[in-house]
């Protein structure tokens, strides 16, 4: 089945088949837990006080603007995920 097939299809008041639910849940589980421990991991950093803040945010300003230039932002998997809809998948 194709992405473009299955991803509608899921949609849908009741999806074809469990069989297909199954399978989007086994294709996309690896990458949903990496997105979910990355903000996890991440989030905790959010709630500092002020006077810990102010050089986290200015670190970081650093070191994320050297990691772009070096093209290793660390960050990328996320927001650079393609899915080729026209791809065959197995479900």
């Amino acid at each position: 089945m194709r992405n473009a097939e299955l991803a509608p299809n899921l949609t849908t008041a009741e999806p074809t088949s469990t069989k297909e639910v199954v399978g989007y849940e086994r294709l996309r589980r690896a990458r949903v837990e990496r997105v979910v421990e990355q903000g996890n991991r991440t989030g905790g950093w959010k709630a500092l006080p002020v006077l810990a803040r102010v050089p986290r945010d200015v670190i970081m300003s650093i070191a994320l603007r050297h990691a772009s230039r070096a093209g290793q932002d660390p960050s990328r998997w996320i927001y650079e995920h393609h899915i080729d809809w026209d791809e065959c998948v197995a479900v």
